[in-house]
């Protein structure tokens, strides 16, 4: 009781005992279970609702079946402020106690990726995807593909491995990712071909990171401009040139009309053809020289061909008279013309006779 009240005491009032004993009020105790990352509260819990001041508290749930069930569930135990011995305090706000949490990590390396069958340790979640092999590592690869003249193509592929780690959430399963590695494709120098010229000297060496695509390079050689001459010369004229040298131009490989004609008034030498065509190397493209000689035609001046030689025998007889008598002899010759020099070349007269003639007799 509160209190003992005040009493009139008279003479029939006899000797009085009064006891006053207590009893422990009743006390309410709450726990919160906190998500420090988020600044949640995850759950909740209160006592039976049947204490008593300085009993143990118990929670309708064990706090360490709790923890463990949100441990199971990827969170890192903070602090915790209930201890299995707390009493209830008088002040009920004393009887509240918090639990913090913090979401537990877990890396994975490129070494030893993971797939949503693997469970993450310490919790019952599984991995989430996005931590496997191909999420860890990649390959970029450069293709150089390098197109000789024949129109073959070398292949050359240089393909670099990049990897990263990956920090996963065990609790939102969200993954945090870390920088790819680096790498280098190598420069690679175009091998020279004589007599072209390729798209690029080189593929300049290149640094691989993890915004790099698969690049593919090609390269090609254009044919180098390639000339030579061309000339005639006279045989018949101690090999003096005929006519201006001639440029004949092209590139590497190329085989062109050279358009050579004999000159007017000549022909070719013996065993000497006339090139139609020329197909240009990549170097040492040598003169050309054609060896001439002069042409020539039949003379067909009669007068130069054909003459008469007329042997005349006179026979004086003794009365005076006299008596003429005639041979000829007709030579024939032929003669040809160069038709450079215009000279004519002969060929030695043919031969005929003037018969023999017998003088008359004249008796006396």
């Amino acid at each position: 009781q509160a209190k003992v009240s005040a009493t009139t005491v008279d003479g029939n009032t006899q000797d009085q005992t009064v006891n006053i004993t207590y009893s422990a009020n009743a006390q309410k105790a709450g726990i919160k279970y906190i998500d420090d990352d988020t600044k949640e509260t995850l759950s909740t819990d209160t006592d039976n609702g049947k204490g008593k001041f300085g009993q143990p508290i118990t929670f309708r749930t064990d706090p360490a079946k709790t923890i463990k069930d949100y441990e199971d569930q990827g969170y890192k135990l903070v602090t915790n402020n209930f201890k299995t011995t707390d009493t209830y305090q008088a002040d009920n706000n004393k009887n509240q106690f918090e639990v913090h949490f913090m979401h537990g990590t877990t890396d994975v390396t490129p070494d030893k990726p993971k797939t949503p069958s693997d469970i993450i340790p310490g919790t019952t979640k599984h991995y989430p995807s996005g931590v496997d092999k191909d999420d860890l590592n990649k390959t970029v690869t450069r293709t150089i593909n390098v197109i000789s003249p024949d129109g073959k193509t070398t292949t050359i592929k240089q393909p670099v491995t990049l990897q990263r780690s990956a920090t996963v959430d065990d609790v939102t399963g969200q993954i945090t990712y870390k920088p790819w590695s680096t790498d280098k494709w190598a420069e690679y120098d175009t091998p020279s071909i004589s007599g072209y010229t390729p798209s690029q000297a080189k593929v300049s060496a290149t640094t691989v990171d993890g915004n790099t695509q698969d690049q593919t390079v090609t390269i090609t050689y254009s044919a180098d401009d390639q000339s030579t001459t061309a000339k005639f010369v006279d045989d018949d004229n101690n090999g003096a040139q005929v006519g201006k040298t001639i440029t004949l131009s092209g590139k590497t490989d190329q085989t062109i009309n050279t358009g050579l004609k004999v000159p007017d008034n000549y022909e070719l030498a013996k065993d000497q053809t006339l090139p139609e065509t020329y197909k240009f190397k990549a170097n040492g493209n040598d003169p050309i020289v054609i060896h001439l000689v002069h042409a020539t035609k039949p003379d067909t001046n009669d007068n130069h061909l054909n003459k008469t030689v007329t042997r005349t025998i006179n026979v004086t007889n003794p009365d005076g008279t006299t008596t003429t008598i005639k041979q000829e002899a007709h030579l024939h010759r032929s003669g040809t013309i160069d038709e450079v020099t215009q000279k004519a070349t002969y060929q030695p007269w043919t031969t005929d006779n003037w018969a023999e003639y017998d003088t008359p007799q004249i008796s006396g």
